[in-house]
């Protein structure tokens, strides 16, 4: 199941690699090796690690707080403005702000993570429609169920086991086992049992 841990780790590499306003190493002449990337990052100055964009309460002004941060990021700075976006789609559950990462190189692998984070904020399911690959969409739906403790959204999955893996999600996000009377395979009955209850 997808965990939105994934997503801050994706956004602190982010941030150290790219959001901190450290200066980005000089490109080498053509023909020259670039230096390696561990070089790239430079030494937080004294004791205080180096500042990152605050963006913990959503909103438009965090979003454009952490855009403009990007310009110093130099050839990370499209790495870092997909970041911003995805936070600032799971932060706020806006899927609008996911869809600037369609127009970004590095941030269209990450449009259905961001359009999942949103939905899941916003316990909205219709946003996951917005994706087109059929595992990216039923982990979308998935995460849905989970904030909304309703496997009833997972009636759009249409294989077995990512419904059964979205059932027990919601199950287990309400602690209630009755849930798991419409799991479909026999195997994954007693997981989910297990993992709702209380």
């Amino acid at each position: 199941m997808f965990d939105l841990r994934i997503v801050a780790v994706f956004l602190v590499f982010a941030v150290l690699l790219g959001c901190t306003g450290a200066p980005s190493s000089p490109q080498p002449p053509q023909g020259q090796a670039q230096a390696p990337a561990q070089n790239a990052i430079a030494p937080a100055q004294g004791n205080q690690p180096a500042a990152a964009p605050q963006q913990s309460s959503g909103g438009s002004g965090n979003l454009d707080s952490c855009l403009s941060t990007c310009a110093t990021a130099g050839t990370l700075e499209n790495t870092c403005k997909a970041g911003c976006y995805l936070a600032a789609g799971g932060e706020t559950g806006d899927v609008s702000n996911c869809e600037p990462m369609l127009s970004i190189k590095e941030g269209k692998g990450l449009y259905s993570t961001c359009v999942s984070n949103a939905a899941s904020t916003a316990a909205d399911a219709s946003f996951c429609s917005r994706i087109t690959e059929q595992t990216q969409f039923n982990n979308c739906i998935t995460l849905v169920a989970q904030a909304k403790g309703d496997a009833s959204v997972c009636g759009s999955v249409k294989d077995d086991m990512s419904y059964d893996v979205c059932v027990s999600a919601a199950a287990d996000a309400k602690n209630d086992a009755s849930m798991c009377g419409s799991i479909r395979q026999e195997f994954m009955k007693e997981p989910c049992v297990e993992g709702a209850q209380p």
